[in-house]
């Protein structure tokens, strides 16, 4: 959301947009593009070496991993003082670091949320510093209402400038509904999009799942579209429990194609902000079956446009399977209802909605941004 926000911010050439990233790849194609345009792109140092054994000696206080983050992109900030922030975080909190250099310099500044978790709590000794970093920014931008009320609760506080926006869809609205996909044989395709991680994501449920007896027999294929740390651990899980109908797409590069062949979505979650394929699903016109993790019960009316677990347990999410099974003859309607729906409940242009709020807040410029420009060309 952040890089299609600062696009829309180029848009205006009296915007000057500067991105400070730890673990900044420079060649990727969205950063390329954006410093071709006029954005200055900064690496934030991460890793400690003799900077940090010269900060630790004349600071008398050792300089960590997390401090010199933090005194990396102060020095940053003081250099080119911003008319206004946006720390994007992927958790609640790991962002927070950098919103209290902000605070601490008096420059204004916009939270934006990706994901908050009931696994993932402040703890008592950062609890007043969230809650301050939280109060004081000028607008905190969540993904759901689930992410915002959990985050409010975990620090014991209304968080007064909060909003939720939807992450920008890059594929579906334009394009979908797409046609029924055909099924001569009766074989219903389910498709899980989502990174190769169990732990959050909640594939290995899929698999205990189809390894019953009642689903061996069922005419199903299973396709887990994705990359990450536990394809391995997913694909052994699959071969011990004997399961002939499971197969690993890899990276699903062109949404529609997945579509185009996929009956319905399924997504077992433990943990989630809001996951894009749930609504490029819906988009598209798909029916989809979730756990009701972070905040996909607020997008999907269960029974209705899809089907939603009570929790996140392997056993609740069999019942929400079996329930929409059931009603597998009923599954294009749902999905063009999906689709009606979901065009109601997401924002046509989230990115442009997070440029106004950025926009809005921003302060008066203290220093300008150097004029200085280089362009960058994508690795080969």
């Amino acid at each position: 959301m952040w890089c299609a926000g600062a696009e829309h911010l180029l848009d205006d050439p009296t915007n000057c947009v500067g991105i400070a990233k730890p673990g900044l790849e420079r060649n990727h194609p969205r950063f390329v593009a954006l410093a071709n345009r006029g954005a200055r792109v900064w690496k934030v140092r991460t890793k400690t070496g003799p900077l940090a054994a010269v900060l630790s000696s004349v600071l008398r206080v050792r300089i960590d991993r997390l401090r010199l983050t933090a005194v990396h992109f102060a020095l940053l900030v003081m250099r080119f003082r911003p008319s206004v922030v946006v720390v994007s975080q992927g958790e609640a909190y790991d962002g927070m670091p950098l919103a209290r250099v902000c605070r601490a310099l008096d420059v204004p500044y916009v939270v934006l949320t990706h994901r908050a978790t009931e696994t993932l709590w402040p703890s008592d000794s950062w609890r007043q510093i969230y809650r301050a970093n939280y109060a004081t920014a000028r607008r905190v931008v969540f993904v759901s209402q689930h992410n915002l009320e959990l985050t409010q609760d975990q620090l014991g506080l209304r968080i007064p400038a909060a909003c939720v926006l939807s992450n920008p869809v890059p594929t579906g609205r334009q394009e979908g509904p797409l046609p029924w996909p055909d099924s001569p044989t009766g074989l219903v395709r389910l498709a899980c999009v989502a990174r190769l991680f169990p732990a959050e994501k909640g594939q290995d449920t899929l698999l205990r799942i189809l390894a019953q007896d009642r689903w061996r027999a069922r005419s199903i294929l299973l396709t887990l579209y994705g990359v990450g740390q536990d394809q391995a651990s997913l694909q052994g899980m699959a071969a011990h429990l004997g399961l002939t109908n499971v197969r690993f797409a890899g990276q699903a590069t062109n949404v529609l194609e997945v579509w185009r062949t996929e009956h319905a979505l399924v997504l077992p979650s433990r943990v989630e902000g809001l996951p894009l394929a749930l609504v490029e699903a819906m988009m598209c016109g798909r029916p989809v079956i979730v756990s009701n993790a972070g905040g996909n019960g607020e997008l999907v009316d269960d029974g209705r446009t899809g089907f939603v677990a009570g929790g996140t347990e392997a056993a609740v999410f069999e019942d929400a399977l079996e329930r929409a099974w059931q009603r597998r003859a009923e599954w294009p309607q749902i999905g063009l209802l999906a689709a009606e729906d979901i065009r109601r409940r997401v924002s046509p242009d989230p990115a442009g909605d997070l440029a106004e709020i950025i926009r809005s807040e921003a302060g008066p410029a203290r220093f300008p941004l150097p004029t200085r420009r280089r362009t960058l060309s994508p690795k080969r």
